[in-house]
């Protein structure tokens, strides 16, 4: 069986960008790999990732429109891997644990929902570097999450 790797490099900044970074990966994962992804996987990756870049672009540039983000994404026998690179402010700690906001916050869910739809979220910092670690595996067809 003939393996296909895809390795994309995206260098981009502004929001106005995450629709068409949102519909590539979209497509690729649909379209290009040699394990598919199904419809409802692809929507949970491509959601959790555009919350990540949302979150770089808002939090980490301030709303910035000039702030850049590098983003690679890997897709490789059914594995979802991205890695996302900014050099804005750093991440506070508080805002990396784990919590459930209560049900009339008006923000919050973010971090909780990209946890929910990857099997694996890292966050680190190097120097004057932000990155964010994704993974996703592909399921069997027809197996629950």
């Amino acid at each position: 069986m003939h393996r296909r790797r895809l390795d994309l490099r995206l260098r981009f900044a502004g929001r106005e960008n995450l629709a068409r970074v949102r519909a590539l990966v979209a497509s690729l994962l649909r379209e290009e790999t040699d394990v598919p992804f199904r419809d409802d996987e692809v929507d949970e990756i491509v959601l959790g990732l555009q919350e990540i870049l949302t979150n770089v672009l808002r939090h980490a540039y301030g709303g910035d429109p000039t702030g850049r983000v590098d983003l690679r994404v890997v897709v490789f026998g059914g594995r979802f891997l991205a890695r996302v690179r900014d050099r804005g402010a750093p991440v506070r700690a508080d805002a990396l644990a784990m919590r459930t906001p209560s049900a009339d916050a008006e923000a919050g869910r973010g971090l909780m929902l990209v946890r929910r739809t990857m099997d694996r979220v890292r966050y680190g910092r190097r120097g004057q570097v932000n990155f964010v670690h994704l993974e996703r595996r592909a399921q069997a067809a027809g197996a629950p999450r």
